[in-house]
């Protein structure tokens, strides 16, 4: 996939650099450059991707914002429906270090009174 003469002359940027720019996936740029959909995109000698910056009003951004985003939707709901379950978690951890903390006290109540006992126990024996 050789850069034609024509578009050697002009800047190119990397599959990332594009992404930033264009919000367009990296993985549709890097499969539209490599079947040939992505316009003057070729591989560097390092085996990069790289293409001009397509610009806003050009085909393929243009085709690009026509498609539905469904999936973005979908996205959206996955991660309120994963946010849910986190709250309900923290709530859950929080509750059982309540727990924790009670059965600590309960522990430590019990500690002392055993030691005291056993105090008692050895001052009547001795």
């Amino acid at each position: 996939m050789a850069r034609s003469a024509a578009s050697r002359n002009e800047p190119t940027f990397t599959l990332e650099e594009i992404e930033a720019e264009t919000r367009i996936s990296r993985a549709k740029l890097k499969r539209d450059a490599r079947l040939g959909r992505l316009p003057g995109a070729f591989k560097d000698r390092g085996g990069r991707y790289r293409a001009p910056m397509p610009g806003a009003d050009s085909p393929y951004v243009v085709e690009w914002k026509r498609q539905p985003r469904s999936r973005a939707r979908v996205d959206v709901r996955v991660n309120a429906e994963g946010m849910a379950e986190v709250a309900r978690l923290r709530e859950r951890i929080e509750h059982l270090l309540e727990q924790l903390a009670t059965a600590r006290e309960q522990f430590e109540r019990a500690e002392a009174e055993r030691v005291r006992l056993l105090d008692k126990v050895l001052r009547d024996e001795g």
